[in-house]
């Protein structure tokens, strides 16, 4: 089995069981990586729903800054690292060379998440034409809400988009896209 393998295997997983949702993959993110910041509001571990599967999950974020992997080759170093743990019957395969990374672009009142994974090898992003996932999240108190576009608007978009389109196209599409559904709630774990 090569690197690669595990590492798309990894970003197919997580984008089927962490957003539950096919078309939100994309090849940029909503803003440079080399721009990532961390969201306070979303660090710690949260008790996640899985919407419509009623599936469970355990997310952790923490900041990339604490870790020893923001020392690593083009790693986002002010983004966040994001872990989580099955925690019913999701048959997840282990994959540690693909640590997930995230940071918040926010425009006007609204906050989305870019979501990609880390190659520690090639110490490098991944990359290609399904690198990245974009979800809309809002967090109240201890509360947080991901919501990711639709099938259909996700098609839509890709219309649209074409093969050839550049982040500018990208982030253009997303923000005027209003047809999202809710995939995600949370609760933050206190202990």
């Amino acid at each position: 089995m090569t690197t690669s393998y595990p590492n798309r295997l990894c970003c197919l997983t997580i984008a089927a069981l962490l957003l539950s949702l096919a078309g939100c993959e994309l090849k940029f993110p909503l803003t440079s990586p080399s721009r990532a910041t961390v969201d306070r509001e979303l660090l710690g571990v949260w008790a996640c729903l899985f919407h419509p599967t009623n599936r469970k999950s355990v997310f952790q974020i923490g900041a990339a800054t604490k870790s020893n992997l923001a020392s690593q080759k083009e790693f986002p170093r002010n983004g966040m690292i994001l872990n989580w743990l099955p925690i019913d019957d999701f048959d997840f395969p282990k994959v540690e060379k693909s640590p997930m990374v995230c940071w918040p672009t926010t425009i006007g009142n609204t906050k989305y998440l870019n979501v990609g994974s880390y190659d520690s090898d090639k110490q490098a992003l991944n990359s290609g034409s399904r690198a990245y996932l974009i979800a809309k999240y809002e967090v109240k108190d201890d509360k947080v809400e991901m919501h990711v576009l639709s099938e259909a608007a996700a098609t839509r978009m890709r219309s649209r988009l074409g093969d050839d389109y550049n982040s500018a196209d990208l982030l253009q599409e997303i923000v005027a896209e209003t047809d999202w559904e809710l995939v995600i709630t949370g609760t933050r774990l206190k202990f």
